[in-house]
């Protein structure tokens, strides 16, 4: 293979000169339309096998610690990618890790049978190079391994502007190549991996290294490298910690308003997330959460006009029909007073989701409004979207109950950085505080 081309675009056509970029001026933003793609730009390159073929798959102790030493031979940064196989197993733990150091090559670990990794940890002291970090990170850590520090190539493509931020949508726009990404949603816990798989596999890690250099060199050119290392660090310091799912995330339950039908879907997702776990199979393809709803909705009161319902005529459903049937009788049988309440449609805990504040608080909903639009404001002028400058998540944080002190404060509260809340700050108006009050 060719080696990959590493050129500096600059910015924006009036900007070539590297050097901070004066605020308020907007990157040139990609689009859609004029996102490269091979069918309308002949010079992509396809990149279907790694430069140095496809690594054997490491599946043995022996086999680990011969990659550890190799690994242990440069000190570069390591490109990290997992393959999960989210919608076919319970939980969401890594079964292949990809690693690659371009002075060494590239590893493909069973950690389906290698469970621990933490022989690696000496060897990937540099920082580690991944795209949408948060999941990888998680999986890395159950299996041993924590990184110091990050490079995150789609952070850095949302705060470049970027429209698309797939690894292959950032590889073409940055090097002109084009990844075979056709087994993206595989059920990796499969053994034996087929070849293609694997191939797959090490083409997410075989380019990292490369879109780090070219993006390092746009950030700074950007003025903005400094904000990328706000996010790396909130990224380490704030690790993903899935909350222990509720019943009360299934959606379409704002359509079920008794509460009867509220606790059958209760009762049917706490069997269907038991039967999942006992056979680590997804839930969802136990018994779709449409079949959930449609149950909560029609109240069936016996076992075939339960099967009558679509989703619970389906294959996998029907091998369990005995077990939906009883956690529906459970909860008919329930005294009125063990019912779940209407009112109180989600987790006291847990900010709801925002589909539900126009029913639950239309006071809140209006605070979360004004929060949206300075968002927007703050990110109009810097070419950027408005979830980056302040994800959803912070601005629900922030929007839930009444502003009682400083704006500024309750954002960093909230969790957003400090390039987030200076940008921000020079969108609020008086109207802005007003309004979340």
């Amino acid at each position: 293979m060719a080696e990959a081309p590493l050129f500096r675009e600059p910015i924006s056509p009036t900007s070539p000169v590297r050097g901070p970029r004066p605020q308020g001026v907007p990157l040139t933003v990609e689009s859609k339309e004029n996102t490269p793609s091979t069918a309308a730009d002949p010079d992509l390159r396809l990149l279907r096998s790694p430069a140095e073929g496809v690594p054997d798959l490491i599946d043995s102790p022996t086999a680990l610690e011969d990659a550890a030493h190799r690994l242990g031979r440069d000190n570069q940064p390591v490109a990290v990618d997992t393959e999960r196989a989210q919608g076919y197993r319970y939980g969401g733990g890594a079964y292949l890790v990809q690693l690659r150091k371009d002075e060494v090559g590239s590893f493909l670990i069973d950690s389906r049978v290698l469970p621990d990794l933490s022989m690696l940890a000496p060897t990937m002291t540099g920082p580690w190079i991944l795209h949408a970090a948060d999941q990888d990170l998680a999986c890395m850590q159950m299996l041993g391994l924590a990184p110091a520090s990050i490079f995150d190539t789609e952070i850095a493509a949302r705060l470049l502007g970027f429209e698309r931020f797939s690894l292959g949508a950032v590889t073409e726009h940055v090097l002109g190549i084009t990844l075979e990404k056709s087994h993206q949603n595989e059920d990796w816990s499969l053994r034996p991996l087929p070849i293609d798989w694997l191939r797959y596999a090490a083409l997410d890690v075989e380019l990292l290294a490369q879109l780090r250099t070219q993006m390092s060199l746009r950030l700074e050119d950007a003025g903005r490298m400094e904000w990328a290392e706000q996010e790396f660090v909130h990224e380490l310091t704030h690790p993903l910690i899935p909350r222990d799912p509720s019943w009360r995330d299934l959606r379409g339950l704002g359509k079920v308003r008794t509460p009867l039908g509220l606790a059958v879907a209760r009762e049917l997702w706490t069997v269907r997330e038991e039967l999942g776990r006992e056979l680590d199979v997804a839930p969802g393809r136990l018994l779709a959460t449409n079949g959930i709803i449609a149950a909560a909705l029609a109240d069936p009161r016996s076992k075939g006009a339960l099967t009558s319902i679509p989703e619970f005529r389906r294959t996998r459903a029907r091998k369990h029909t005995d077990t939906w049937w009883s956690a529906v009788a459970r909860a008919h049988a329930l005294p009125e007073g063990a019912l779940p309440d209407p009112k109180t449609p989600h987790d006291p805990k847990h900010v709801p989701a925002a589909s539900m504040w126009k029913r639950l608080d239309p006071v809140a909903w209006e605070r979360l409004q004004t929060m949206r639009a300075l968002a927007s404001r703050a990110a109009a002028p810097l070419g950027i979207q408005p979830e980056v400058v302040l994800e959803p998540r912070v601005q629900r944080e922030v929007a839930w109950r009444p502003l009682a002190g400083d704006l500024d404060e309750a954002l960093q509260s909230a969790g957003a950085r400090a390039w987030q809340i200076d940008n921000l700050s020079r969108a609020i108006t008086a109207d802005t505080i007003a309004s979340l009050r």
